[in-house]
């Protein structure tokens, strides 16, 4: 052991000594002392003379990845006033050398620097305020896609039969005609009803029409403004304590289902500063909102999950070194405020409709309304409502009212309104007051009303049966809602009419989850005017896809029994049922109801009744739509639909955001009838399925559709001709590998391959090869294909000569 020891010591002198002879040598070629060692981090020579260094500049840890110029005088560095600008730095912030474009960062006492010579680095830290706010949200009101609407026509139906024994028959058919490109849509809705029996069960029933209008109107719409255009029937727009009216004529006012995805009224705000980058939580009422990574700076979280009501968020920030701060702060939300500055509106004129779906044609006194609601803060909204109508029989009337929306800090929302109506013969006010309170499963809230006895409205005022807003009313409800307990509801309704009948109730509702998919429900209510009680007990049990059964009992003065069993039809298509039964007052009733979905339509048919009377009933439901000169059948369509189409190239399967829809039709075409307007979707197709001749340019899109309308969007599904060609030699040994192969008629040019293949798309049946060989030397060829082909033809050996 000792000599190993003695060994290793002998092999280290040996290297120390060779070390210093080598030293030495490098001083006599050098001429000289040896180069100054490199600056420790943060410490520079203060003998180095003025120089200009590319460094990278950090700002309180941030990195920018880029080498700026940084002017180094021994200690002394300068840097550029438009890097730390790009670097996030305020301008305002920097106000040491305002007159220079070179920031000397010894006269910005706040600046402390750190240079890194090893890594090249100058390192800055500055107070958080100087940097840029970051407002952190995923939401954004210029993002939306534009929406598209082709040309088209469709036709809604609903068919309906009904026939009671031994009395008389219904048959109505419900239809709108529907015109829509991508200026705007124009729509027609009415029924067409016919009624048959004998003249003493006809005589009860009103009075017979071939077909009823309901409206007809064009709409139009400017994404960019938000606004939409109604020339038709249309309803005024109103408060939620004023009312609307029936009006022919023009609409102008804000659309904000223009953009489902804005949230119009305010959300909570969160702000802080970050000393170095780090790492956000976000936790809303303990569950996990989302999280955001933030850099140095002050900083503003805005995208927070629309909900309701009172509750607390939690901002967790972990910061480089694995340091958490967690900060809990409380807030309220109200869906009835507006975002501060932001505007809601509508203005209409034309004439008051009478006799709404019994005269087609039925118009009465000009008029006028206009409604508007603004964000004067995120705390108080300002409402208005303005109509005027035509001198009648009372002169010339005029409503406006004013009211407002005020968030209370945490304590809940108040509400309030005034409203005057003046006509020659008489006027009237009316007061409306309001307060509610939601928390996590609990709410509480109360709508009261006073008006005149001469108080009117707009819709009220042309009427011909004298109907009158309400004198007074008052409703209370309170929920309590626990994941133990269930649910708990009551509610006091308090109104007086204008011929002083007064309506006074009180409900009370208890509803539990259990076990096993199986709900429990209970309800008692009383009226209070007429001393009547009536109570309902209630078993809903769900048996899965096979649908589910309720079991309840109903104490009133129609006591009774009941027992039903319902099914839904699957979303894609196919059976379902409905079966119930009551027993009341010694005397049964039975429902049985079938229902059958498909592709092309939807139809029900059933019988209910008694014993002594049964009604029979049948109904379909569905659309026929013209587009792009074609006709499709589908179910109905409420509100949009898109034409996929492949270029003619059948059982393509087709995807709605990851969903399959269906297959395209032998004609290449596939109809989604229920696509949600104002939305964007992802449409995708399978190219797997495809022959191999078939080649897609894109297998996913993108589109939003207007609403009331349709759209076209087209797959490029195109054949392709291709051949894999077999080139030989005169003598019949393969052309080399590598050589160039120049189809001539398309101009394509290929590579030939192993065995002298070489392989070509998109060719005409007769074409010419050229060959240029490895070694230089020439050739050409000519070949023509197959008269029907159906996959890659295989064409050869052709001779190159």
């Amino acid at each position: 052991m000792a000599y190993g020891r003695r060994k290793r010591k002998t092999i280290r002198t040996r290297c120390a000594l060779l070390a210093c002879g080598y030293l030495a040598c490098a001083d006599y070629s050098w001429s000289g002392p040896l180069p100054p060692a490199p600056n420790a981090v943060g410490n520079a020579d203060t003998s180095v003379s003025p120089a200009t260094l590319f460094l990278e500049l950090t700002i309180n840890g941030r990195q920018s990845r880029n080498a700026v110029p940084v002017r180094q005088a021994g200690e002394e560095f300068e840097v550029r006033r438009e890097d730390l600008l790009d670097a996030g730095v305020r301008r305002e912030a920097i106000r040491c050398d305002e007159q220079s474009d070179w920031v000397a960062l010894k006269r910005c006492p706040e600046i402390r620097k750190a240079y890194d010579s090893h890594a090249l680095r100058l390192d800055l830290s500055v107070p958080p305020s100087w940097l840029g706010e970051q407002r952190l949200s995923g939401r954004s009101p210029h993002d939306a896609d534009p929406a598209l609407g082709n040309r088209g026509a469709l036709l809604n139906y609903d068919a309906y039969f009904n026939r009671t024994s031994n009395r008389f028959s219904v048959t109505s058919l419900w239809s709108e005609q529907r015109v829509f490109a991508s200026q705007g849509a124009f729509t027609n809705t009415g029924v067409a009803r016919w009624i048959s029996g004998n003249s003493a069960s006809v005589a009860g029933l009103p009075e017979q029409q071939r077909y009823a209008r309901y409206d007809t109107r064009w709409t139009t719409s400017d994404e960019s403004r938000l606004m939409s255009w109604t020339v038709g029937d249309l309803v005024t727009g109103s408060q939620t304590w004023s009312s609307s009216a029936r009006l022919g004529g023009i609409q102008l006012g804000r659309d904000f289902r223009l953009r489902p995805d804005l949230v119009t009224y305010p959300l909570p705000q969160f702000s802080g500063e970050a000393a170095i980058p780090t790492t956000l939580d976000l936790l809303v009422n303990g569950y996990r909102a989302g999280s955001q990574r933030v850099q140095p700076g002050p900083f503003t979280i805005t995208d927070i999950p629309a909900m309701s009501g009172a509750g607390e968020a939690t901002i967790v920030a972990t910061d480089a070194l694995g340091r958490r701060v967690a900060t809990t702060l409380p807030f309220y939300v109200s869906s009835d405020l507006l975002q501060r500055g932001l505007a809601d509106y509508s203005a209409s004129v034309g004439a008051l409709r009478r006799d709404y779906g019994l005269q087609n044609f039925s118009y009465g006194r000009p008029a006028a309304s206009g409604s508007a609601r603004y964000g004067v803060t995120d705390s108080f909204t300002i409402e208005g409502q303005l109509d005027a109508a035509g001198a009648g029989a009372t002169g010339p009337f005029v409503l406006a009212g004013a009211g407002g929306v005020l968030k209370a800090r945490m304590a809940g929302v108040l509400n309030g309104s005034i409203s005057r109506s003046d006509s020659r013969a008489n006027g009237g006010l009316q007061y409306t007051f309001g307060y509610r309170y939601t928390l996590r499963g609990f709410s509480v809230g109360y709508q009261g009303t006073r008006a005149s006895e001469q108080f009117r409205n707009l819709g009220s005022y042309d009427r011909s049966d004298g109907l009158r807003p309400s004198r007074s009313s008052d409703v209370i409800t309170a929920s309590l809602s626990t994941n133990m307990m269930g649910t708990v509801s009551a509610g006091y309704f308090d109104l007086l009419a204008a011929d002083s009948t007064r309506l006074r109730m009180l409900n009370l509702s208890y509803t539990r989850p259990l076990r096993g998919g199986i709900s429990f429900s209970v309800s008692a209510n009383r009226d209070i005017e007429r001393g009547q009680n009536t109570a309902q007990i209630q078993v809903i049990a769900a048996l899965g896809r096979s649908g589910n059964i309720t079991l309840g009992n109903q104490q009133s003065t129609n006591a009774g029994q009941y027992v039903n069993y319902t099914r839904s039809t699957p979303t894609e298509g196919g059976l379902g049922w409905n079966a119930g039964y009551l027993q009341q007052e010694g005397e049964s009733q039975e429902d049985l109801a079938l229902a059958w979905s498909n592709p092309y339509n939807r139809m029900e048919a059933g019988i209910y009744g008694t014993s002594d009377e049964r009604t029979r009933w049948g109904s379909a439901r569905g659309s026929l739509i013209v587009m792009d000169n074609e006709l499709f059948v589908a179910r109905q369509v409420s509100d949009a639909f898109v034409v996929i189409t492949t270029d003619g190239v059948a059982d393509v399967p087709v995807r709605y955001e990851n969903q399959l829809v269906g297959r395209t039709d032998n004609d290449g075409y596939l109809l989604v009838p229920w696509v949600t307007s104002r939305y964007s979707a992802k449409y995708e197709i399978d190219p797997l399925d495809l022959p191999p001749q078939f080649r897609v340019q894109e297998v996913e899109q993108r589109i939003t559709v207007m609403r009331g309308g349709g759209a076209v969007l087209r797959f490029e599904v195109k054949p392709i001709t291709a051949a894999m060609i077999t080139l030989v030699n005169s003598d019949g040994t393969p052309v080399p590998v590598g050589s160039d192969a120049v189809e001539t008629e398309t101009d394509q040019r290929a590579t030939v391959g192993f065995d002298g293949l070489v392989y070509f798309e998109d060719l005409q049946t007769l074409g010419a090869l050229a060959v240029t060989r490895a070694d230089g030397s020439r050739c050409a060829a000519r070949f023509q294909l197959p008269d029907r082909l159906s996959q890659v033809a295989h064409i050869g050996p052709l001779v190159c000569e």
